[in-house]
């Protein structure tokens, strides 16, 4: 390998931090917005979180109700809906991080439930939704971030939530 290919990618590059010995999957994606938008290279960020042991997967979303000063609300929803805007595997993603587990669990899918717990205690009501943030890229960070891994560097605008 001679100083090449990194073998320890999948773990943020510490895998004494960060492992996943199971294969579980948690991903911050990132697309360009659509529109106008889209043209000043601004992303929109969301969340895939799988647990192929129990045989479950979500994209964990927050969209604007109208832009570009408004609100937002949170959407959950099983990947590969027709119409759908995120899709994990898009070929249109410009970004797609792989989150690892900050440790090692010892119960099935805990650190993907924790992320999907965290999107569940976010309100369900209208919240704050702005260009420079809050938005769904400071959204996403939220949801990986409380649930004890980070992502550093994500790309995009996005003041998040405490």
């Amino acid at each position: 390998m001679d100083g090449g290919l990194n073998t320890y990618t999948y773990a943020l590059s510490n895998p004494l931090k960060y492992f996943d010995p199971d294969g579980l999957e948690v991903r911050f994606i990132c697309r360009l917005l659509g529109g106008a938008l889209g043209l000043t290279g601004q992303k929109h960020c969301f969340v895939y979180v799988s647990c192929s042991q129990e045989g479950w997967e979500r994209v964990l979303s927050l969209f604007s109700d109208g832009y570009p000063f408004s609100t937002g609300r949170k959407v959950s929803a099983t990947p590969g809906i027709p119409g759908y805007p995120d899709n994990p595997d898009s070929p249109n993603n410009t970004d797609d991080i792989p989150v690892p587990s900050p440790k090692c669990d010892s119960e099935t899918c805990e650190f993907e439930k924790q992320v999907i717990e965290r999107f569940l205690d976010f309100p369900s009501r209208p919240v704050p939704y702005f260009p420079l943030g809050p938005n769904s890229n400071g959204f996403a960070n939220y949801l990986v971030n409380g649930a004890g891994a980070g992502v550093g560097g994500a790309p995009g605008l996005g003041v998040g939530w405490p």
